[in-house]
């Protein structure tokens, strides 16, 4: 490392001697606080709101997230998983969070909603080539869907007794499966949608919206198996509190909610 020239070079070294001393000190105490509170926070690839590129961690949720871990001086590592894996985790282990995960009746028994993040809304898709006349489910269960297994739509249309369901471990396979003509239909986000196909180097213009489902329109949460330690959660939903007041907090989120 270079130093800087002062007129007296032992102050340089004072200065970085005290730096190091600040910095070890730091580490030390995140190591406690993640000893003191043991919890494992998991979720899954879905861009742009959570991904892996180029070893590291990307998106809204994971800057949010980070952000708040940082304040509350906890140096928790985010696991990502497939999304079988990370539900069944947190539905069934006490201290895992998850994240980010669409609020329903159905997984209201299983988990403690902490920390309230952006609204979502879904859309059956189909190839824009494609000639398929859907005006309601019932028209829709005629097609092939495919679905993210364990997933908010994946729960949603099995309950209204859709039975054409090809059932993906990855969210991006869905898109893989409608452009290779597998399925007819995916249900998808369609900022999410939209952010991936682009990524990929594909024209969004390739799909187009069949159907509004409206009765998922819901908020993405952060939130901890039911049975998690109260002191954990309370760390966590303080650390929130603070972090939502600031500026890219209501920047990225408002934008979401329009």
């Amino acid at each position: 490392m270079r130093l800087l020239n002062f007129a007296c070079a032992g102050r340089s070294v004072k200065l970085l001697i005290i730096a190091v001393v600040f910095t070890a000190g730091s580490i030390n105490a995140g190591k406690i606080y993640a000893e003191e509170f043991p919890f494992r926070i998991v979720t899954a690839e879905e861009a742009p709101y959570q991904y892996e590129a180029n070893g590291r961690q990307w998106g809204y949720s994971i800057d949010t997230l980070s952000t708040m871990l940082e304040h509350a001086n906890l140096n928790t590592r985010i696991e990502f998983l497939q999304w079988p894996e990370a539900y069944s985790l947190a539905k069934n282990q006490k201290n895992v969070m998850i994240f980010s995960m669409v609020r329903t009746v159905e997984r209201d028994k299983h988990f403690l909603w902490v920390c309230p993040l952006y609204k979502i809304k879904f859309k059956l898709y189909k190839l824009k080539k494609s000639y398929v006349e859907i005006q309601t489910l019932d028209d829709a269960k005629k097609y092939t869907t495919a679905v993210w297994q364990e997933d908010v739509q994946h729960q949603y249309l099995r309950s209204k007794g859709f039975s054409r369901l090809v059932v993906a471990n990855f969210e991006k396979t869905l898109i893989e499966f409608l452009l290779s003509e597998r399925v007819t239909l995916i249900p998808f986000n369609q900022e999410s949608l939209k952010w991936q196909m682009e990524k990929a180097g594909l024209g969004f213009n390739l799909v187009e919206p069949v159907l509004d489902l409206t009765e998922m329109e819901s908020r993405a949460y952060i939130a901890f198996n039911k049975d998690s330690d109260p002191l954990i959660v309370e760390k966590i939903v303080k650390s929130y509190n603070i972090v939502k007041e600031t500026n890219f907090f209501k920047k990225i989120y408002n934008m979401h909610d329009e």
